[in-house]
């Protein structure tokens, strides 16, 4: 996997700043970090601002001007969507939500496919794959590689049974069908007890089912 190694501070591109809000208890927050180039900082004060108005235009205008320019900084840190993700040992990452993303990982599957389909969000999912990046660069040397004429592990019916349930629950989630999010990822840990990235999923499909 290629990462670029140049941050996200170092683009010379940034958000128009013209378009922020007007609101003073916001815009001169926002300007100075997005002058700074401070984006991430930017955005969580557009979040606060959204939440005492949620009814503001221009401020829901330049949250998604943020997370555009985001996604292309970190596509570019990544060396674009279009690049296939390659996966790292489990162990070097313990974040649930990073387990969460490492399951769409599967060698074939590039950086854009994995952010448009994992429930946490193209931002936040691009986001993680940068740290896994990361985590790939920082991880020991691996043992001897095995030839890739060898026959892949053989794949178990339960193996079969909870990728299909996994999949299953994951467009349930997207398409707000908590209810049959629930009943999927329920028997992803009946099948897997103590599985990190189906405990956070049931957990989240539960939450958002209560919610409604």
């Amino acid at each position: 996997m290629r990462v670029v190694e140049s941050p996200v501070s170092d683009l010379t591109t940034e958000p128009v700043s013209e378009a922020l809000p007007r609101t003073a208890f916001s815009r001169a927050d926002v300007v100075g970090l997005v002058r700074e180039k401070r984006y991430e900082e930017a955005l969580a004060v557009l979040y606060r601002a959204r939440s005492d108005s949620p009814g503001d235009l221009e401020i829901q205008r330049s949250i998604g001007q943020i997370k555009e320019f985001l996604i292309g900084a970190y596509a570019k840190r990544l060396g674009g969507l279009d690049q296939v993700a390659v996966r790292i040992p489990t162990s070097a990452t313990s974040s649930p939500d990073a387990l969460l993303v490492d399951r769409y990982i599967d060698g074939t599957s590039t950086f854009g496919d994995i952010a448009q389909v994992c429930p946490l969000g193209q931002l936040r999912t691009l986001q993680l794959l940068i740290e896994l990046s990361s985590a790939e660069k920082a991880a020991p040397e691996p043992g001897p590689v095995v030839s890739f004429l060898s026959a892949p592990p053989a794949e178990t019916e339960d193996d079969r049974r909870y990728r299909e349930l996994f999949a299953l629950g994951t467009t349930a989630f997207v398409q707000h069908r908590y209810a049959y999010a629930v009943e999927a990822f329920e028997a992803c840990e009946e099948l897997r007890p103590g599985d990190r990235a189906a405990s956070v999923m049931l957990r989240r499909s539960r939450r958002d089912l209560e919610g409604r």
